[in-house]
Parts: C-alpha cells; sequence; structure tokens
C-alpha cells in the first residue's frame, strides 16, 4: 500500500468545495474540544475506551449529523449508512490512545495490531454479514488518522481466497 496526501486522496468534487467561513469555525471548535478531550485523558491514563468517546462525540457533532456512530460487537467505532444500527455498517474505525505506539500504525509501519483489527473488522461485516457497504476503514489515535479505501480492503484482502481461508478457520475457532 502507498501513503497518499490528504490533498491527492480528495476527489476533484471534494477539492472545488468551499465551505463557508462559520462552518470552518464551528468545526475547528469541535475539533479542538475533542483533542483537548483526549490530551486530559492521556494525562490522566484513562482506559482506551474513554478515547472512543471523545472520538464518536466529535463525529457525531461535526461530519456524521446524519448517520449513527456506535460501537458494534468488538468493531471500536462504526460510522452507519443511516440514522439507526438497522442501516449497514460504511466506516469502520479502530481507536488507539495516543501512547500506545507499539500497536498503532506509522508512515514506516502500518502492520500493526491497529490495522489486523481492522482488517478483522471487515473480514466479520464483508464475509460474516454480507456488508458490501463499506467505504472507509480508519484508525486513529485521535491525533493521527490513516483512512483506507473500502475497494483497497476489498482487492488486497476480500479477494485473497487463502486468506479468507484463515479468516473463517479462525472465526470457527480451529486457529488462534
Amino acid at each position: 500500500m502507498k501513503i497518499t496526501k490528504l490533498p491527492k486522496a480528495l476527489s476533484q468534487a471534494l477539492r472545488k468545495y468551499k465551505p463557508l467561513r462559520k462552518d470552518i469555525n464551528d468545526f475547528k471548535t469541535k475539533l479542538s474540544h475533542c483533542l483537548n478531550s483526549i490530551s486530559i485523558a492521556e494525562d490522566n491514563q484513562e482506559h482506551e475506551e474513554n478515547f472512543k468517546n471523545y472520538i464518536a462525540e466529535f463525529l457525531k457533532n461535526s461530519l456524521y449529523q446524519d448517520h449513527l456512530v456506535n460501537t458494534k460487537d468488538r468493531i471500536d467505532l462504526a460510522i452507519y449508512s443511516g440514522t439507526d444500527a438497522n442501516s449497514p455498517i460504511s466506516v469502520l474505525i479502530e481507536v488507539k490512545r495516543p501512547s500506545n505506539t507499539n500497536e498503532f500504525l506509522s508512515a514506516k509501519n502500518i502492520n500493526k495490531k491497529a490495522l489486523h483489527e481492522l482488517l478483522l473488522y471487515y473480514l466479520k461485516e464483508r464475509v460474516d454479514k454480507k456488508n458490501n457497504n463499506i467505504k472507509h476503514l480508519i484508525a486513529t489515535n485521535g491525533y493521527e488518522w490513516y483512512l483506507f479505501k473500502g475497494e483497497d480492503f476489498y482487492t488486497y484482502f476480500y479477494k485473497n481466497a487463502r486468506l479468507k481461508k484463515e479468516y473463517e478457520a479462525f472465526r470457527d475457532g480451529e486457529k488462534d
């Protein structure tokens, strides 16, 4: 996989979009509140579960007001395509605390537990629940955000018959 910087990753339509100054300021305020909460939680050595709450609150209040943002089963956070849990999940999110550098991705090494967990969530949704609506996967510690296209997970992982067979053996308790 290759890392694409944000300006190149955005579609042409999004690059042309000009938000209102009021909307930018509102977004900055909500993001600042989220980052401040994460910083305080990190200083207080709060449990990783609390970090999910701050990120979920930020997403609900800023970008995904018309979508349900919540946990599901073992998935840290999921953004649903609609306003309730009956709608399919379209975004999977893995959250790590900022100090957990051993398990979190870096530009030099994405082969970390956070990516492995995203892959597990993806395979559970795609293989077991037949959810083909997953558009994006995100790993974040609140300060850093790694966004993956659902189509890349489909191409590199879902279409890999050997990996799917390994996953199914794991799911069925035949492997660790």
